[in-house]
């Protein structure tokens, strides 16, 4: 993400928190902590297997996020 967007907008702030965080091989409720950890009105980008955008995204809806799926 760095090299592709942090370096083509030199003034964009890249660092982000991942759930699971990167050390975790596999959590398919990882999402969970993550909606937990934000504020309604943040931005959640879902970058999951397909069949699983349904579940995550409405759960952020639900906490009033905002929602882009990858």
């Amino acid at each position: 993400m760095h090299q592709k967007i942090g370096e083509a907008y030199k003034d964009m702030d890249t660092t982000m928190q991942t759930f699971p965080e990167d050390s975790v091989e596999f959590d398919p409720r990882a999402y969970k902590l993550g909606i937990a950890a934000m504020n309604k009105g943040d931005v959640a980008t879902i970058f999951t297997p397909d069949d699983t955008h349904f579940e995550i995204a409405l759960a952020c809806i639900e906490a009033g996020l905002h929602v882009l799926i990858a």
